[in-house]
């Protein structure tokens, strides 16, 4: 039996914490007999001595080292609504909505103007820019001799790295809810909606099943290309906005006055993730890494059961 180790990380003797420094003020506020209830916060934060996996040229085999990068600050506002639109003896009806912005930005780099990372070198890490911005190039057509057309930036005719773009990046615009609760009489049933507006994500599947490769069935849509390269372009780097029907329920209640030690029993239905719109082309538009290679979507479900107060 044999071990060993393997460096896999420079040292840094100038490597300290990240810091953060946060601020929110709120408001709560109801209305009509609180049966209309407005929740309202806005926040700051900021974090300092960002830290970063930074490419550093091969030292040993070992080309990463652990550094601290810069600063990046969120700020952003947040609002929720409770309505209680029905209250009778047997009727409620309740209404749920919120809706929330963030704005992050890279306020500092440090010695960096700007530091540019991935698999395919698709992020770029800028003064101004938000976490997650992707960086490629312009795709612009298909060319009469079927070779892929991208936009020369410097005009030189080349097409390499120095004509890539920022392309977008996975802040949404706003994210956002809605849930209702019914109850009639012994029955009841919920429905919550979620969903994200404006952000973008990178198709990295679609991206492998355009192209020939080995490993993978290529899609009809594949064009062959005169033009290689190992960056990724703004075809893939698509809207993941999405609306998605996250939850529905339905439920019964029957008294058990007849039965001993028991109160009520409960019969409900759940279904899950039932319903996603959005012009992602890929399985699911909410990959939190912002770099989609077939992440596994987000799984229906169904299911069925009693519930028994005693």
């Amino acid at each position: 039996m044999t071990s060993s180790y393997t460096k896999t990380n420079l040292s840094n003797d100038k490597l300290k914490w990240e810091t953060t420094a946060s601020y929110n003020v709120g408001i709560d506020a109801d209305f009509l007999d609180n049966r209309l209830s407005v929740t309202a916060d806005a926040y700051y934060k900021k974090t300092s001595d960002l830290l970063l996996e930074v490419a550093v040229g091969s030292f040993g085999g070992v080309n990463t080292q652990l550094q601290n990068v810069g600063n990046v600050v969120n700020k952003g506002i947040e609002l929720t609504v409770n309505a209680e639109l029905i209250n009778k003896k047997d009727l409620n009806w309740n209404l749920s909505a919120n809706i929330a912005h963030n704005k992050n930005e890279i306020t500092d780099m440090g010695g960096n103007t700007s530091l540019i990372f991935g698999d395919k070198s698709e992020l770029i890490l800028a003064k101004g820019e938000p976490l997650g911005t992707f960086y490629g190039l312009v795709y612009e057509g298909i060319g009469a001799d079927g070779s892929i057309i991208y936009k020369d930036i410097d005009n030189n005719k080349t097409i390499n790295g120095n004509d890539r773009q920022i392309l977008g990046n996975i802040q949404p615009r706003f994210t956002y809810g809605i849930s209702s609760s019914l109850q009639y009489h012994h029955l009841d049933a919920s429905i919550t909606f979620s969903g994200s507006q404006g952000n973008k994500l990178y198709n990295g599947l679609r991206q492998i099943l355009e192209h020939a490769n080995d490993s993978y069935n290529v899609l009809s849509t594949y064009v062959v290309s005169n033009k290689t390269t190992s960056y990724i372009d703004s075809r893939y780097v698509e809207d993941a906005s999405y609306l998605k029907l996250k939850n529905i329920t339905l439920g019964y209640s029957v008294h058990a006055k007849s039965i001993p030690f028991i109160e009520n029993i409960r019969f409900f239905a759940t279904a899950q993730n039932i319903i996603t719109i959005s012009k992602y082309k890929g399985y699911d538009p909410e990959v939190a890494s912002g770099s989609d290679y077939g992440a596994y979507p987000s799984a229906r479900s169904f299911t069925f059961g009693i519930e028994v107060k005693l």
